[in-house]
């Protein structure tokens, strides 16, 4: 009741009482008569059943923007993946696009709503035919919304084999770091400091694992205590060898050269 209380309050702030009543609705409709409360639109390239169906706006482009860059940046063709907290699906799909038909992913969400979203974005956006959806809370929840059920749990020490990892997990990406006993060879984590999840911390944790950085940025435009970081890791064995430097505006790292 609480969660729901929350987007009550939010949905007021953000659309004003009339955005509320049309969401309440829209609601109705699809309780009662299996209405889609809403409709596709494109979020960063990737079709998403995620606009409101009074939303004039059906194209996203900024949506996840620096973790879905990094994931186009950096993730292979041919590569095996592991993506922690599915949310609508964009991430996921821009996955599987960069490791092709030779690669598969692996994506887990606790969130039943935000599953069943996850496996009709998979389906519009035909890569089910090398992704695997799997409904998990995945090592220490810290912040979980909507109905979950009565998922299994995935401890981090019980990860499969994976070259490449994408951490959007609301909080629960420290512990995971804490506890991982797999090596891939790409770690891509947004932090939440919200949520008690820093930067510096995970920044510490995967120093210890012996990765470098090779780049980060702010989610927000200015940076305050509570902005969301994406930072991407390489591993290089018992090498650690990277400087960065942080603006007002991003972070940003890199490897230093051998010459």
């Amino acid at each position: 009741m609480m969660s729901y209380n929350k987007k009550i309050k939010r949905l007021y702030r953000e659309h004003g009482l009339l955005g509320l009543i049309e969401a309440i609705i829209f609601k109705f409709l699809a309780k009662c008569f299996h209405v889609p409360s809403r409709k596709i639109a494109v979020f960063n390239g990737v079709a998403v059943r995620g606009a409101s169906l009074s939303s004039k706006v059906d194209i996203f482009p900024e949506h996840e923007a620096e973790l879905i860059s990094a994931i186009r940046n950096h993730v292979k063709n041919g590569e095996t993946a592991m993506v922690i907290g599915g949310g609508s699906g964009a991430s996921t799909v821009v996955v599987a696009h960069q490791v092709g038909n030779l690669g598969s992913v692996e994506s887990y969400e606790a969130n039943k709503n935000s599953l069943a979203r996850v496996k009709e974005t998979i389906s519009m956006n035909k890569v089910d035919d090398r992704v695997k959806v799997h409904h998990a809370i995945v090592e220490k929840p810290v912040y979980l919304l909507g109905e979950i059920g009565n998922p299994p749990l995935l401890a981090a020490k019980d990860f499969p084999e994976c070259n490449a990892l994408v951490m959007d997990c609301e909080g629960a990406e420290l512990s995971i770091l804490q506890n991982i006993t797999i090596r891939p060879r790409l770690i891509i984590v947004e932090t939440h400091p919200s949520l008690n999840s820093s930067k510096e911390d995970a920044i510490k944790l995967l120093e210890n694992m012996e990765y470098e950085i090779i780049s980060g940025k702010t989610k927000r435009q200015y940076h305050d205590k509570n902005s969301s970081h994406i930072f991407w890791f390489n591993w290089v064995g018992n090498r650690i060898n990277y400087c960065f430097y942080w603006t007002d505006f991003y972070f940003d790292s890199y490897q230093k050269s051998n010459s």
